[in-house]
């Protein structure tokens, strides 16, 4: 007689049951199963057997990993053989012992997502194909002025340039000066000769994040530099080892209106978000459409 009975249980029936009995039972039942003959499986390629079902040698070859030693290679097929029976056997022991009214609602949910998993392939796969993936400024623009109040910064942002250069560098005039004018010519002359700065950014036409900066700039985590970063100004700073070119352009505040510019990315997911939406709603329409009309759909009063 088998260990664990096909009977249901009662919620308010108090089974009790020690768990190392039922793995026991679960492995005894595994034993006896595997030692049936495997019907019309070709036995040489059958690795275990949980009743009607088997485990082949190429479900595992699929997923083998290669490299292993001898010994951590029958280690991997053993786990992998013990995991498949257990997940088996649980199975068929939940299926046994659920109520019949749980199993019908966990039935409905599976086909429910395997429905899904169907329908949302199918429906990417068109949007790939058919969707418009270009965003112009234009459109972008408009999403952005018609959402401005949900474009409001957490944290402040700056437009800046910065080198980090030793002390004593031979060519410090000629950098000041370069770098203070900063006109085309100047910023060629600072970007051929960046290799021998400790550390720059120089494209200052594009906002940062002020935490980027501070992190950037290892004497700005200093709280009374700090506020260096709070308005356009230019700056020179310097420790025992190096100095510090910064020239800040401009600065937004924590809670104002991010500009376009930096939020780009987010108003260009909007945009193709809408526009998956709408064809998403318009494949859903002609799909009723076109069932309707050769009667594969049928509505009865």
């Amino acid at each position: 007689m088998g260990c664990l009975e096909t009977r249901t249980f009662k919620p308010d029936q108090e089974m009790k049951y020690n768990p190392l009995i039922v793995f026991s039972c679960l492995v005894s039942m595994l034993s006896t199963w595997s030692c049936q003959d495997v019907g019309e499986e070709d036995e040489a390629n059958v690795l275990a057997r949980v009743k009607s079902e088997v485990l082949l040698k190429s479900d595992a070859e699929s997923i083998y990993p290669k490299g292993l030693s001898k010994e951590d290679s029958l280690q991997w097929y053993s786990q992998f053989i013990n995991n498949w029976a257990v997940d088996k056997l649980l199975f068929n022991f939940s299926k046994y012992n659920l109520e019949e009214n749980t199993q019908q609602d966990l039935e409905l949910l599976v086909e429910q997502y395997r429905t899904d998993l169907y329908m949302n392939a199918y429906i990417e796969a068109l949007v790939a194909r058919e969707m418009d993936t270009i965003v112009t400024t234009e459109q972008a623009r408009k999403v952005y002025e018609d959402n401005k109040s949900s474009f409001v910064l957490n944290e402040a942002l700056i437009k800046l340039r910065y080198i980090k250069l030793k002390a004593d560098y031979e060519g410090m005039r000629e950098v000041k000066r370069r770098f203070s004018r900063f006109n085309s010519g100047d910023q060629a002359y600072l970007d051929s000769i960046s290799i021998q700065f400790k550390s720059f950014f120089l494209n200052d036409s594009v906002w940062v994040r002020s935490e980027e900066v501070i992190q950037s700039i290892s004497i700005l985590r200093d709280r009374d530099r700090m506020d260096v970063l709070k308005k356009p100004n230019f700056v020179q700073l310097q420790d025992s080892i190096d100095l510090y070119l910064v020239q800040v352009n401009a600065v937004l505040a924590r809670n104002e209106i991010a500009p376009l510019s930096y939020v780009m990315p987010t108003v260009r997911q909007i945009v193709l978000n809408q526009r998956k939406l709408n064809l998403v709603s318009e494949l859903k329409k002609d799909v009723i459409k076109d069932a309707l009309n050769n009667r594969t759909f049928e509505v009865y009063e």
